[in-house]
């Protein structure tokens, strides 16, 4: 897949063609999107199993909607992370259309997506083989940081920890993607396009790390 072994070569042949946004949807966004719900849907559903009541109730409308969530989720970083690209590569003179640019990045996202294939079923087996201790409301009551604590029983500290590495790991390689996306779709040089894929990318990772700190 010339993405994976020589993307400078597949975004230079991309930026030549026709902008169809559609098949970075189809080929990464979606599934990043799908395997990001079966996620949110898992782990809510286990935490319901946990709580009794009205409590249960909650958790399980969470994982109908943690799926609708995390579909939006998806797009709409694919968006913000687009716009902030352009912008930046704006500042160092790029030029190209903001269609050209977010089908690009939306092939950027590629690492992600394999950094997701790896991580929901490792996360999601160990939550669905977590042992919790039943919770009521009286609990919550008593001692609210009882929600707390069983979220985070959830998964041991070492798939959190793996799983931060893999997300560093999907980073790197995400903006080595990006910077190749961005030197052909705004036409700069590669070491512009590295610094108006980077920011980005920090931000996004930040952001899925203290997602996953927060299990700790």
């Amino acid at each position: 897949m010339e993405l994976i072994s020589d993307p400078n070569r597949f975004f230079e042949k991309l930026a030549e063609k026709e902008t169809k946004l559609l098949k970075p949807v189809l080929a990464v966004i979606l599934p990043m999107s799908i395997l990001g719900g079966i996620y949110q849907y898992a782990i809510s559903m286990k935490l319901a199993e946990a709580f009794v009541g009205d409590v249960a109730f909650v958790f399980k409308l969470v994982a109908y909607l943690g799926v609708v969530f995390a579909l939006i989720t998806s797009f709409v970083s694919w968006l913000i992370l687009t716009l902030i690209m352009f912008a930046l590569s704006a500042l160092f003179g790029g030029e190209g259309s903001f269609r050209k640019t977010l089908e690009s990045v939306g092939y950027g996202f590629f690492p992600f997506l394999i950094s997701s294939l790896i991580k929901t079923p490792l996360t999601v087996k160990y939550a669905l083989e977590a042992e919790l201790p039943k919770i009521s409301m009286n609990t919550i009551k008593e001692n609210p940081e009882a929600v707390d604590l069983v979220v985070k029983s959830l998964l041991p500290t070492e798939v959190v920890y793996s799983s931060a590495v893999i997300n560093v790991a999907a980073t790197v390689w995400a903006v080595v993607m990006w910077s190749f996306a961005l030197k052909h779709s705004r036409n700069l040089e590669f070491r512009k396009a590295f610094v108006s894929a980077s920011l980005p990318a920090v931000l996004y990772t930040a952001y899925q790390l203290w997602t996953l700190l927060r299990l700790l």
